[in-house]
């Protein structure tokens, strides 16, 4: 028989609090947990090592029936519907619950003195602790170092402690009443997300950009209440089409779109330096590579810096510099031939093809109309970033880069969020035109 009491497992607390309380009253450590909640294999190795069996979000090294037989309450089934109440609007096919929580611990200082922890805290789109609104802590206090999420192997640590052997957990008495205290959510914003859960919605955004945006909630949230809704013509989009289309012209159809959208935005460029800066535009074209000429209009130096650093690094750069030329038919791959922006669109498409089945018109219409917008806007935000970063290399007398530029872009990038539900519903944040 073990110590423990159904009231101090809370609505989405984590696997880690549970079974750091599991040890912390019944006096074990965490190899005995896993010997004795393991299933067959894990029971079979002669060292309990390696991450996914100590894994606590897939919690594949243990046994279903043996946590509830001691726990008289299925956790596993707890821990699982925590987590797809959480990632509900952002589900896919085919992935990781470490693509939406943290891989290292995040806590709350004031619930880790009263010995709980949720899965809110490893969430990344949260930044404050749900229940206190404080800021989250990202490593242990004494040694600064990250501590990762998952069943720790070391038997001499005590429950809540550190491998540097600092304790987050301190309580040696009034525990067991403290535990069973209720927790309430007092972010608003948490509460708005959680009621999107269950309804089919789905988001899509860039992860890259929007993990590190402070305001990453809040701009997901806007998206899901205020969507543009695409309309739809009279023609009909349902005709199904055929593989090869689906395929290889697919494939034809998406890079020439991306084509026909740089070359509109760089005659849009064009036509609006070219009323104050003809002369200089030709001039900077003709010697852009020649340090012995002096270039001193910022704005053709931007220009050329934008163009040439989306197109010049294409190992195909020569055959479509003009950007007269059409793909080879039936491309086996979707390549996007600008740099500087490809890794975006390339995760928006590998993400549609993987969670949408493209078998009528319709979803070729809806696909394209998408990808258009979204190279337009990179592309913007990119003739932007050239134009700052040449203002402010003359300034500083700095090397204009790949490297920054590429930096810079991933700052100013505006944040691409999709809205998809129950048809086509499309809303794209800070997305702004010339």
């Amino acid at each position: 028989m073990f110590c423990w009491r159904n009231e101090w497992i809370h609505p989405f607390e984590s696997m880690w609090s549970i079974f750091e309380k599991f040890k912390f009253a019944n006096q074990v450590n965490s190899i005995e947990i896993l010997c004795e909640f393991g299933t067959e294999r894990v029971k079979n190795l002669k060292v309990l090592d390696g991450s996914e069996i100590r894994n606590l979000y897939s919690m594949e090294g243990f046994d279903i029936n043996l946590l509830t037989k001691a726990f008289t309450f299925n956790v596993i089934e707890h821990n699982t519907y925590s987590l797809e109440t959480i990632v509900d609007v952002l589900k896919r096919k085919y992935f990781g619950y470490e693509c939406f929580f943290h891989d290292t611990f995040v806590y709350c200082q004031i619930c880790m003195s009263e010995g709980h922890h949720s899965l809110f805290h490893q969430f990344k789109l949260l930044r404050k602790c749900p229940f206190h609104m404080c800021e989250l802590i990202y490593n242990c206090p004494n040694c600064k170092n990250k501590i990762r999420y998952m069943l720790l192997r070391d038997k001499e640590l005590k429950p809540f402690m550190c491998i540097c052997g600092h304790l987050l957990f301190r309580r040696s008495v009034g525990w067991i009443n403290l535990w069973s205290t209720k927790r309430i959510i007092n972010d608003p914003l948490l509460l708005e997300w959680l009621n999107h859960s269950n309804r089919g919605r789905r988001l899509y955004f860039y992860e890259n950009k929007i993990w590190e945006n402070i305001r990453g909630l809040e701009m997901c949230l806007e998206v899901l209440e205020k969507s543009y809704i695409a309309e739809e013509s009279n023609r009909n989009l349902n005709t199904r089409i055929n593989k090869v289309e689906y395929g290889w012209e697919l494939n034809d159809k998406l890079y020439a779109l991306v084509i026909d959208v740089f070359k509109s935005i760089d005659r849009h460029i064009k036509k609006s330096l070219k009323s104050e800066h003809k002369y200089c535009l030709n001039k900077t074209r003709k010697y852009f590579y020649n340090r012995n000429v002096e270039k001193n209009c910022e704005c053709s130096v931007a220009y050329m810096t934008w163009r040439n650093t989306l197109l010049v690094a294409d190992p195909k750069y020569w055959e479509y510099i003009h950007l007269g030329v059409r793909p080879t038919k039936f491309n086996h791959g979707f390549a996007i031939p600008f740099l500087m922006i490809h890794e975006q669109i390339d995760h928006f498409v590998d993400y549609w093809r993987m969670n949408k089945e493209i078998k009528t018109t319709k979803d070729v219409t809806a696909l394209k109309w998408m990808i258009g917008r979204i190279t337009g806007a990179l592309l913007i935000a990119y003739w932007r970033v050239c134009q700052n970063a040449v203002i402010e290399s003359r300034e500083n007398k700095n090397t204009l880069g790949r490297d920054s530029l590429s930096k810079a872009l991933l700052i100013q990038a505006p944040c691409i969020i999709l809205h998809m539900y129950p048809r086509l519903v499309v809303h794209m944040y800070k997305i702004r035109v010339l």
